[in-house]
């Protein structure tokens, strides 16, 4: 699904984190939310539905150009490790957000801990934080830290 430059919101983010919580995007294997206005309370309600494990088959995750924070990418990383969900998707893109190194070390913790254990890219560039414990979190498997 690609929504990219839709101008999404947090309000519109909520809105479609509700069909993903009630399963109407099960088979989505493509999420393309980039260059939007998407902030940590959008995040939070994704995440929301992420831990109901809507989404199982979802490969492609892209979050770029939007104004996901520490907060936001926290929520995320919870979500995922606590219900094991996202297993399956190989690129995260989250490049040109606001992600400090608060939510880069939560996000470290939650790869060395088993999320996403099926990821081959994950794109964090033009963030504020340093990348260094993500380096780190990723070196014993096969994935490109861009």
């Amino acid at each position: 699904m690609h929504l990219n430059r839709e101008k999404i919101s947090d309000v519109q983010m909520k809105m479609l984190s509700s069909a993903i919580g009630v399963g109407a995007l099960t088979k989505l294997e493509l999420l393309d939310i980039s260059n939007n206005q998407i902030g940590d309370a959008g995040m939070r309600s994704f995440s929301d539905a992420i831990a109901k494990a809507a989404i199982p088959e979802l490969k492609e995750l892209k979050l770029a150009g939007n104004h996901i924070g520490d907060i936001g990418i926290q929520a995320l990383a919870h979500a995922v490790v606590v219900t094991r969900g996202l297993t399956e998707v190989t690129h995260l893109i989250l490049y040109r957000n606001q992600i400090g190194d608060a939510g880069l070390a939560v996000l470290a913790v939650a790869i060395i801990g088993g999320a996403f254990t099926s990821l081959t890219v994950l794109g964090i560039k033009d963030n504020p934080g340093q990348p260094a414990k993500l380096a780190a979190a990723l070196e014993n498997r096969l994935c490109l830290l861009l």
